[in-house]
């Protein structure tokens, strides 16, 4: 039952690096030619949760409370998004009510991890003590 707890953890953390790529598309909104960062889903799934580094290094974690470089946040590489529509006089493309917009989405959907994991939690407490 630990696999339910791992995927929610695992999407809770992408979810925290989702809402940093917004922020840090916040930050440079008002920077001349600078363009929306985003989180390949791609790059998710063919590093395993590795880092491309990592990998070609063969470096792995000797034990699990060792922090390492093959967590699976350092897996999601971010890339420029390729869009000509919406850009400002300064050549940017970062609209930042858009990226507040995804800030709010990616929190809510961290709450609702959140919440989905208590309700695990507490369902797991119920049928340790038998109340």
């Amino acid at each position: 039952m630990s696999d339910i707890y791992d995927l929610i953890t695992k999407r809770m953390d992408l979810l925290t690096r989702e809402k940093e790529v917004f922020a840090d598309n916040i930050l440079r909104s008002s920077v001349p030619g600078e363009r929306e960062k985003v989180i390949k889903f791609k790059n998710l799934v063919t590093h395993g949760g590795a880092t491309p580094k990592a990998q070609a290094t063969g470096l792995k974690s000797t034990n699990k409370n060792h922090l390492s470089l093959s967590t699976h946040l350092g897996s999601t590489r971010m890339t420029t998004k390729k869009t000509d529509s919406d850009v400002s006089l300064s050549g940017n493309t970062i609209n930042a009510e858009d990226q507040l917009r995804k800030i709010n989405d990616a929190t809510t959907k961290y709450y609702e991890m959140t919440s989905l994991y208590q309700s695990y939690m507490r369902r797991h407490n119920t049928v340790i003590t038998g109340r």
